[in-house]
């Protein structure tokens, strides 16, 4: 329940002595597949997978309040069983590799399995470098990927991404998306400001200040970055997100003109219609907004995007799916209706046939339409063109 976690048998119930943790992984990938377990009691001990500031990790709680981390730092545990010989085995994300299965014993891993051997020789895979900063007392970390066949003599475009949730994580894990988007040229910057899992409720809780501390952690961690790599041409930088991440770039459009193009994916613009249409129960947007209708119409409206719309100059790309329920693909119509008549370039792109997890989990082919779709916008509105016509990343 909300004070904790409790194991039951024969009617009787306990109360694991648990302080306050993140009990499942939420680290963010787009090379996540199939649905494993994330719990288990055995002994009279709860296991479960735990999402701190960098990674996820299996950890072991008993009735005594003891906890032990039974995995090694680093990667994403995506589901685990137990063995009766007391060590585990765990589907897992470690470095740049793809998923495999894992065995761990005494924190010492040993990989099972080869299914995705050979699936990343012919790339060139970017290894991630980080950074972070203090923000209201907490710090607030931040992935980069520099550019494919970086030349430290040239500049480069940027790209800030922003993440979904906004409780989830972003870690050093393989992310295709991000990799790809290095291939073709750009910095990636991508992270975990205010509203992030990892440190905690209080961290993570936006509750009615959507677009407050988190906007200033996105906007410090594009500071950060510009003064960390100076190869980073200022003038040429994006903004993209999805869920929470699309709502954001959609406020961030509206509060600054520093990023030359934008791309909201499944996003919302108004709180005030995401009332009524969001497949995540009827309280979903009071829980988040910390309002309603009838109690809180202005509180609604001051965290909409969408009021202030009128403020942006910036090209918007809006990429939606026509199955999504969770932000159902009216958000992307307004927005893209408000910019269109304010006189800002945009553009929507519906694809249909898909849903929320489009990104993750969707058919190939589409998968493979919406990364056309955000990297030709991107190279269109951030690539210097030559005599031929033709873009390219680094000048």
């Amino acid at each position: 329940d909300d004070h904790g976690f409790y194991t039951a048998a024969d009617g009787w119930a306990e109360k694991l002595p648990i302080e306050e943790t993140s009990v499942c992984d939420t680290v963010s990938s787009d090379c996540v597949y199939g649905e494993n377990p994330q719990f288990a009691v055995r002994d009279g001990a709860f296991y479960y997978a735990h999402t701190g500031q960098w990674d996820s990790r299996v950890v072991k709680t008993d009735f005594d309040g003891h906890t032990e981390e039974l995995s090694p730092e680093g990667g994403a545990v995506s589901g685990f069983v137990l063995l009766k010989d007391g060590s585990l085995c765990m589907v897992a994300l470690k470095g740049q590799k793809l998923q495999e299965i894992y065995r761990c014993e005494g924190g010492e891993l040993t990989c099972l399995t080869s299914f995705n051997d050979g699936r990343l020789d012919q790339a060139q895979v970017i290894t991630p470098q980080s950074f972070t900063f203090d923000s209201y007392g907490y710090n607030v970390n931040y992935v980069v990927l520099p550019p494919a066949d970086f030349d430290p003599k040239k500049k480069y475009p940027a790209i800030l991404y922003i993440h979904g949730g906004a409780k989830v994580l972003y870690s050093k894990v393989y992310f295709h998306e991000m990799q790809y988007l290095a291939s073709k040229g750009y910095f990636v910057i991508y992270g975990n400001p205010h509203g992030s899992d990892g440190q905690g409720s209080e961290f993570a809780r936006l509750l009615g200040h959507y677009g407050e501390k988190d906007y200033e952690d996105m906007m410090r961690a594009m500071d950060k970055a510009l003064e960390l790599y100076p190869n980073i041409d200022r003038d040429r930088l994006g903004v993209a997100g999805g869920s929470y991440g699309g709502i954001m770039t959609n406020w961030i459009v509206g509060h600054t003109d520093r990023f030359r193009c934008a791309v909201a994916q499944r996003s919302i613009c108004s709180m005030v219609s995401t009332f009524g249409t969001a497949d995540n129960g009827f309280g979903f947007v009071r829980e988040q907004m910390d309002g309603d209708l009838w109690q809180g119409f202005d509180k609604l409206w001051a965290q909409s995007p969408l009021k202030y719309a009128d403020h942006c100059h910036t090209p918007l790309l809006l990429i939606h799916s026509d199955e999504d329920y969770r932000c159902h693909y009216t958000e992307a119509i307004q927005m893209f209706t408000a910019l269109k008549y304010l006189g800002v370039e945009t553009k929507v792109c519906l694809i249909r046939g898909e849903n929320h997890n489009l990104s993750r989990n969707g058919r190939p082919v589409q998968r493979i339409k919406r990364l056309y779709e955000i990297g030709k916008w991107f190279d269109e509105h951030l690539k210097e063109a030559d005599s031929n016509g033709e873009t390219s990343g680094g000048r």
